[in-house]
């Protein structure tokens, strides 16, 4: 899998970042590794992982975190990340009120949806995948998140 995104004009963010330069706002992109494929998962693991993401990075006005696992935005929210992105969890394929029936269950309860941390936020996807055959009031989604300057120009 890794040998397509090294023929690939996009990189693959692996515990590293980029900066863009949107209309004249510095958009920082990070993404890190999924600890299943590194024995992690931790709040250890996170925390290294985006630390090694943001050496040396430039300064921006607004960071998104691409995680696999939302588990991430605990650390996340402690270095003031904007945003992350997270799936993983499938929402738990069942849901109510649009919410994930297992959420109050969960050990950070970040199933599916929008949280706030601080002043960090996390969006779960349900994702388009599954791990039983059957989804109860918790759609397949790949959500489109547009980001809007709050600056007046």
């Amino acid at each position: 899998m890794f040998s397509i995104f090294e023929r690939s004009p996009v990189p693959l963010l692996v515990n590293e970042c980029v900066t863009l330069d949107v209309s004249g706002t510095l958009l920082r992109v990070g993404g890190i590794e999924d600890p299943r494929f590194v024995g992690g998962g931790d709040y250890g693991f996170f925390k290294n992982a985006i630390d090694t993401m943001l050496t040396d990075s430039e300064a921006a006005d607004f960071t998104v975190l691409m995680s696999h696992r939302p588990d991430a935005l605990d650390y996340a929210s402690e270095v003031g990340l904007d945003l992350t992105l997270a799936g993983h969890t499938h929402g738990g394929q069942i849901g109510i009120s649009q919410r994930s029936l297992f959420e109050g269950i969960a050990p950070r309860g970040y199933l599916w949806g929008h949280y706030r941390k601080h002043q960090s936020h996390l969006y779960t996807s349900s994702g388009v995948g599954h791990w039983f055959p059957f989804r109860l009031g918790c759609p397949a989604e790949a959500p489109v998140i547009e980001l809007r300057s709050t600056q007046s120009g």
